[in-house]
């Protein structure tokens, strides 16, 4: 709990310690951490997407909300709420969007041959492994599950297994373009 004479910008420091030097080193760490976690969602600006997240973290603080005090719990709470409202922005990726650049694509490869490339890849597996693997990688997982009827854990471990099979047809596909 807060004690009574304390300023919102004074409780949302005292979350990260009790003097200016662990203020900041607390701050950086909770950016970096930040930053770390939208890194490894493939975002499109993971530093903006951290310090939006800290601004709502300051935000509610000020409102007068209790928050847990563990901050980087609190913050992780809100990043992924960011998340789901960034990935809403997002445009879906098909593979049929053989027009539009890849948003990788292969070195020595027009889009054209990249998409040709990617139909024999996911040729080689069986077209209902296929369709899983794209929807996976396009969005909604939650419903994916649902209609497979099996657990998110249950479909990670199919889609290694399927990412698996896709790089063994890779290697020789790859070797012959050499």
């Amino acid at each position: 709990m807060y004690e009574p004479n304390q300023t919102p910008d004074d409780r949302f420091s005292h979350l990260f310690g009790s003097t200016p030097k662990d203020v900041e080193s607390g701050y950086d760490e909770l950016r970096r951490k930040l930053v770390r976690f939208f890194q490894s969602k493939r975002v499109s600006d993971p530093d903006l997407l951290a310090d939006e997240t800290i601004a709502r973290a300051v935000k509610r603080v000020m409102s007068g909300a209790e928050v847990n005090p563990n901050i980087g719990a609190f913050c992780h709470g809100i990043a992924k709420f960011v998340l789901l409202e960034e990935s809403k922005k997002r445009p879906s990726l098909s593979i049929e969007d053989t027009g539009e650049p890849s948003p990788a694509p292969r070195p020595g490869l027009n889009n054209l041959e990249s998409a040709e490339f990617l139909r024999d890849v996911l040729g080689s597996v069986p077209e209902e492994d296929a369709a899983v693997f794209v929807e996976y990688h396009q969005g909604d997982r939650r419903s994916l599950c649902d209609r497979l009827r099996t657990t998110e854990n249950a479909l990670r471990i199919r889609i290694a297994r399927i990412k698996s099979k896709l790089n063994e047809a890779i290697s020789p596909k790859t070797r012959k373009k050499n």
